[in-house]
C-alpha cells in the first residue's frame, strides 16, 4: 500500500466531466489499496473571479488578508467540487 498524493486543478477540473473523471482516477487508485491525498485547487479560470469577490467585499485588502480570504473562497468553492466524490466508489 503506498501513499499518493495528487493535486487537481485549472483545467482538470474545468468542467463537471473532468471533475468526475478525476474522482473515476481516484476511486481507482483508492481501490488498488493506495492512501489518496487530493489537493483541489481552483477551476479554470475561477482564480480571477474569486479576487474580484474578494475586493468587493474588502475593497483594498492587505495582502496577507487577501490571501485568508482568498483561502477561505477556495475552500468553499472546493467544498461544492467535492461533492462529485459521492455516489462514486464505495
Amino acid at each position: 500500500m503506498s501513499l499518493i498524493v495528487q493535486k487537481y486543478g485549472g483545467t482538470s477540473v474545468g468542467s463537471i466531466e473532468k471533475i468526475k473523471n478525476v474522482a473515476r482516477k481516484v476511486i481507482d487508485y483508492r481501490n488498488q489499496g493506495n492512501r489518496m491525498v487530493i489537493v483541489l485547487s481552483a477551476m479554470s479560470g475561477q482564480t480571477d473571479s474569486l479576487i474580484e469577490l474578494a475586493k468587493e467585499i474588502v475593497p483594498d485588502p492587505d495582502p496577507r488578508e487577501l490571501d485568508v480570504l482568498l483561502s477561505v473562497l477556495h475552500v468553499s468553492q472546493q467544498t461544492k467540487d467535492g461533492g462529485e466524490f459521492d455516489g462514486e466508489g464505495d
